[in-house]
C-alpha cells in the first residue's frame, strides 16, 4: 500500500528517501495495480469508468474515472482487498491491520504456506497448488470475491469490471466468478465483466508508462 508517496506495507521504510540519498534520483513509488491501471488507460478513451481488480495471490483493486486513476483520502480508492468480509475472523491482515478483510481471508498464500511452508512466487505455483489440486477451494475463494465485488458494483456503477490474474484463464473458474456476480443482478452483467488484454506485456510496460505519465503531468 502506498500513502503519500511512501510504502506502508514494505519492510523497507522511507524507501523514497533512501533511494534519493544513495542514488541521487527522485523515485516514483506506486502501487503495482495502480501502475497497471495507468498503463491500461494509455490505450483507452478518457471517458471510460471502470473498477479494476487483480487476484492472485493477493487481491488488489483500483478505480478509474474518465481516464484518471482515483486516489482517495488514503490512496486506497477501489482497494477491494481490504474490505472487511468476515467480521468474526481471527485472521489479521499484516497490511491494513484489520481482521477478516479479503486479503486476510482469501489470499492464496494462506493455503499455499500451510501446505508447502513457502510463498507463491510464480503463476505456475498457483496452477499447481490450486487449479490442479485445491480446485474447490479456489472456487470458494473466487465466489467470495465475486460477492463482495457485486456490492461494490452496485455502489460505484462503473461502465465495466476489469479483472486480471492467471487464475481467470481457467474458463470454468471465470464462469463461476461471473455467474456469482450475475446471481444478484437484475440485468445480465456478463458483457460488463472483462479480462485485461495483453496482461503480461502491460505488466512489463507499466513502470515506463508510469514515469512518462508522471513527467507529462508535472511539466
Amino acid at each position: 500500500i502506498i500513502e503519500n508517496g511512501e510504502s506502508i506495507s514494505l519492510p523497507i521504510k522511507n524507501i523514497n528517501k533512501q533511494i534519493r540519498d544513495k542514488v541521487g534520483i527522485i523515485p516514483i513509488v506506486e502501487n503495482n495495480i495502480k501502475g497497471l491501471a495507468i498503463a491500461e488507460n494509455f490505450s483507452k478513451p478518457n471517458d471510460v469508468n471502470y473498477l479494476f481488480v487483480r487476484y492472485g495471490p493477493g487481491i488488489g483493486g483500483v478505480l478509474s474515472i474518465n481516464g484518471e486513476v482515483q486516489n482517495g483520502l488514503r490512496n486506497r480508492a477501489g482497494e477491494i482487498g481490504h474490505v472487511r468480509y468476515n467480521h468474526e475472523s481471527k485472521n489479521k491482515c499484516p497490511i491494513c491491520n484489520q481482521y477478516g478483510c479479503l486479503e486476510s481471508e482469501i489470499n492464496l498464500n494462506r493455503i499455499y504456506k500451510e501446505k508447502y511452508n513457502s510463498y507463491i512466487t510464480s503463476h505456475d505455483q498457483i496452477n499447481e497448488a490450486f487449479v490442479n489440486e485445491n480446485y474447490d477451494k479456489l472456487l470458494d475463494f473466487t465466489s467470495i470475491l465475486a460477492r463482495v465485488l457485486s456490492q461494490a458494483i452496485d455502489i460505484i456503477d462503473p461502465d465495466y469490471l476489469l479483472v486480471a490474474g492467471k487464475i481467470f484463464d481457467n474458463e470454468l473458474i471465470f464462469k463461476n466468478f461471473v455467474d456469482e456476480i450475475n446471481r444478484t443482478k437484475e440485468i445480465n452483467y456478463l458483457d460488463r465483466i472483462k479480462k485485461i488484454e495483453n496482461y503480461s506485456e502491460k505488466v512489463k510496460l507499466a513502470p515506463a508508462i508510469l514515469v512518462i505519465s508522471n513527467y507529462l503531468n508535472t511539466n
